[in-house]
């Protein structure tokens, strides 16, 4: 496996759903994110089989399936996507156990970041505050 730069971002599916729904409390600040992650400042962005499904359910039910297929699209062309492994299933369940305030889901995110050394997770969840590092 290869190992991403410190400075590198992993993008979850709070951030997601707020940049791609208008709608959405958080919209503002998710657009202001995006353009500093486009413009590259915090290096490579990253995704998660298991983000990109939540994302994508999420937005079929928020913007609509054409919307959230286009999304889809653009999203797995300019994100590098990580898949849940054996080792790291194991890894974020054996986390998960220690941490009831985060999601099964949520902690996957932090063992990639871990194994892959991913500096930092663009989130609106609280529940990553302490955690790792967050960017809003």
């Amino acid at each position: 496996m290869s190992e991403a730069d410190e400075m590198s971002v992993l993008l979850d599916t709070a951030f997601l759903v707020a940049y791609c729904d208008e709608d959405d409390q958080d919209h503002a600040r998710a657009t202001k994110l995006a353009k500093e992650l486009d413009s590259n400042m915090f290096g490579q962005l990253y995704i998660s089989d298991y983000i990109f499904d939540e994302t994508i359910t999420l937005l079929k039910k928020y913007i609509g399936n054409k919307s959230a297929t286009e999304r889809g699209l653009k999203l797995l062309n300019s994100t590098t996507l990580l898949k849940i492994d054996s080792q790291v299933f194991d890894l974020s369940w054996e986390f998960s156990t220690k941490f009831d305030h985060l999601s099964f889901t949520d902690c996957t995110n932090v063992i990639l970041m871990r194994h892959y050394k991913i500096g930092h997770i663009a989130t609106f969840d609280s529940g990553f505050d302490g955690v790792v590092k967050v960017l809003r």
